[in-house]
């Protein structure tokens, strides 16, 4: 009996809060907003690096591949741009 009472107790977890930004500060934010334009950057690079080695290798193994990097280009270009965006005043 004990043994389900500690294992009821064990699951039962706090409730989190609904503000997902409580405690954030502008300073954390510029911080995050880096840290996703430098992942926007890297995803472009390796997406441009892997579209140009598949373009070199050809075959068909490769297109794929190819065109797949190339849509991942397109996807981190297009956030890459959001992230530049001038924030409205």
């Amino acid at each position: 009996m004990m043994d389900d009472q500690r294992a009821t107790e064990d699951r039962q977890t706090t409730p989190v809060p609904v503000n997902s930004d409580c405690g954030r500060t502008k300073k954390s934010t510029r911080s995050d907003l880096a840290a996703k334009r430098k992942a926007a950057k890297v995803g472009m690079a390796v997406s441009l690096g892997v579209l140009v080695g598949t373009g070199l290798m050809g075959g068909r193994r490769t297109s794929s591949l190819h065109i797949w990097s190339g849509v991942s280009l397109i996807g981190f270009s297009i956030w890459h741009y959001s992230l530049y965006k001038p924030s409205k005043r």
